[in-house]
Order: C-alpha cells, then sequence, then structure tokens
C-alpha cells in the first residue's frame, strides 16, 4: 500500500517519470493481491497526481470513480482520506460535461485506463 503513496510523493516534488513508474506498480500489485481497498486508496492517490500535473478532468473522474466503487463496496474514505479528496477536489475547476473515462466499467478496466493516462502525466526534464 506504500507505493502509491511513494509515487504520489515522489511526482509531487519532482514530477517524474520514477513517481509514475511506483504508482503503476502500487496499483498493479495491489490488484494482483486482490486488496481492493488498497486499489481504491491508490485511485484516490492517482486522482491527487492528475490534480499536480494539471489534468484535472481525469481528477475529477478518478475521484469520482473511487467514490461510486466505495460506496459499493461499504469502503468509505477515513477522514484524512476525505481531506486529501476535499482539498484536491477543490483545486480543480468546474467539471466538464463528460468524464474523460467510461465510469461504468470493471474495476479492472478503470484501473487498466487509469494507468495508460498516468503515462501521459508531464513530467519535468531537469
Amino acid at each position: 500500500m506504500l507505493l502509491p503513496v511513494y509515487g504520489y510523493v515522489t511526482y509531487y516534488l519532482h514530477q517524474s517519470r520514477e513517481g509514475i513508474d511506483l504508482m503503476v506498480q502500487g496499483i498493479r500489485f495491489a490488484f494482483r493481491k486482490g486488496h481492493i481497498r488498497a486499489q481504491q486508496i491508490a485511485l484516490d492517490f492517482v486522482a491527487g497526481m492528475f490534480v499536480v500535473g494539471g489534468m484535472f478532468e481525469h481528477a475529477r473522474a478518478a475521484f469520482a470513480y473511487a467514490g461510486t466503487w466505495r460506496e459499493a463496496t461499504s469502503h468509505q474514505r477515513s477522514i484524512a482520506e476525505e481531506g486529501f479528496h476535499q482539498r484536491f477536489l477543490a483545486m480543480c475547476p468546474p467539471a466538464g460535461a463528460k468524464s474523460v473515462f467510461k465510469l461504468d466499467v470493471e474495476p479492472s478496466q478503470f484501473l487498466n485506463d487509469v494507468i495508460r493516462a498516468l503515462r501521459r502525466l508531464p513530467i519535468d526534464s531537469v
């Protein structure tokens, strides 16, 4: 569960490919282990990475999917997770009319779509 957090922090500080790669590894690890809660937490951190990278519609869609998925599995956000969610959501401009992701898909497909989008995050060339 630490890989997504480490990936987010690394991307936040350096906007580096390393942060993206760590996040992808974290998502894949949580999925392989079948740990739904870890996948949901990772998805919230992915949304935070999208905010940091300026991909606000991607962030909104990831937060929306994570919220619906959490509701369906009765895994509500903790107080700390909800604070993270609210802070980053407040940084997003108003939502567009259409989601950039398909929201009516299984979590495995959504996470694959998210991984493809993560690869498009801007990286700092320094």
